[in-house]
């Protein structure tokens, strides 16, 4: 059985055939994998001013870059709550760090 899959490009949905009517072949176009758009993943960090103030920091071009910075924040600062926000497009995950992963080397 030969499946060809189609994509309908005004509204991204996509169906999959195993036979086509000639109406059908002729209105919806090949999908072409070389254009999908790929997923934006951007890196950025919560910092909780005294536990209570958000403010959103970044984005950053990395995860190394972000987390640096949030050594930087705590070796600043050891009171305010340092949380990882990772967005794809539009997904959001707000993480933790774990205990001690901000900690200063020198400490450990």
């Amino acid at each position: 059985m030969d499946l060809k899959r189609y994509a309908d490009q005004s509204h991204g949905d996509w169906s999959v055939f195993t036979e086509l009517s000639d109406d059908l072949r002729e209105r919806l176009p090949d999908l072409e994998q070389s254009k999908a758009e790929h997923p934006q993943h951007c890196w950025y960090l919560i910092r909780l001013h005294g536990g209570i103030e958000p403010e959103v920091i970044g984005p950053f071009r990395t995860q190394m870059e972000r987390d640096e910075r949030a050594r930087e924040l705590r070796k600043e600062n050891d009171e305010d709550v340092i949380v990882q926000l990772d967005s794809t497009d539009s997904n959001v995950a707000v993480n933790a760090y774990s205990a001690g992963y901000l900690a200063n080397e020198a400490d450990l």
